[in-house]
Order: structure tokens, then C-alpha cells, then sequence
């Protein structure tokens, strides 16, 4: 029986003689590509993500006794309601006036939240799946 010697001349060891993947078989890891380590006994994070595209419906009901006290007419809380911001520059400051008291009365009213994440419903939404040392986003235990 011959002995293996390193290019030293030193005597191998069983140990020096394994294989990385050897090694690794004996120490119960495994590894992906890129040479990260996995226990067998462990477990990989894998994460997806959905992009999504939502629309947030703010649904209130506003008393219409409470309107006509505030603005005088429905008329007048519709003007401002549906004031062109995009022309805020050139309305006159009594429409503009109007159009910020109607914002502010309606966000000073409560609301039900209602979520149409329309992407899913369409079914046309990217995703992305990989391995992750960390979730971006998870929830505490």
C-alpha cells in the first residue's frame, strides 16, 4: 500500500485526500452556483414579487344638509369639487379659494378604504422569483 505525499513530500491525511464536494457530503451542505452553503437540514429563501397596479377607492358619504351649511349650494361644492388643477394658475383666487375649502372639507370626512388591485384581476402582472439571503419584506413573528 502506497502512501500519498503532497507535492512537499508531506503525508496526506485522509481528510487532505476528500473532494470539496467530499467535504461538503460529509459535513451534511450543499450549494447553489455560486458557492453559497446550504445545510441539509436548512432551507433556501426564495422570494416573488407580483408587481401590481392598484387603484384606492376613499369612499365617504357626506351629508348633503352638511354641504349646503359649508358652501351654500350643491352647485357651488361641485364647482370646487371639480376644480382644473391643472389650470390652478390662471382660475381666479375666488375659484381657487373655493376648490381648497372643498378639498379640505371632503379629506376632513371619514372614509371606507376599497382596493382594486386590477392587475390581478386582469392577470397581467410581472414577477420575479429568486434565491434571497433576506426577505425584503416580512412580517415579525
Amino acid at each position: 500500500m502506497s502512501e500519498e505525499r503532497d507535492n512537499k513530500g508531506q503525508l496526506l491525511s485522509e481528510i487532505d485526500k476528500m473532494t470539496p464536494l467530499e467535504e461538503d457530503k460529509n459535513a451534511a451542505v450543499v450549494r447553489l452556483e455560486d458557492g453559497t452553503a446550504y445545510p441539509l437540514d436548512g432551507y433556501v429563501k426564495v422570494e416573488t414579487r407580483e408587481y401590481h397596479q392598484t387603484t384606492h377607492y376613499l369612499n365617504r358619504q357626506i351629508a348633503v344638509e352638511d354641504i349646503i351649511n359649508e358652501f351654500g349650494s350643491l352647485t357651488n361644492f361641485e364647482k370646487g369639487l371639480y376644480f382644473d388643477w391643472s389650470n390652478y394658475h390662471n382660475a381666479s383666487e375666488e375659484d381657487k379659494d373655493l376648490a381648497d375649502k372643498v378639498q379640505q372639507f371632503v379629506e376632513e370626512h371619514d372614509y371606507d378604504r376599497e382596493e382594486d388591485c386590477w392587475t390581478m384581476s386582469k392577470g397581467g402582472y410581472d414577477v420575479d422569483t429568486e434565491i434571497v439571503q433576506e426577505f425584503t419584506m416580512e412580517t415579525p413573528n
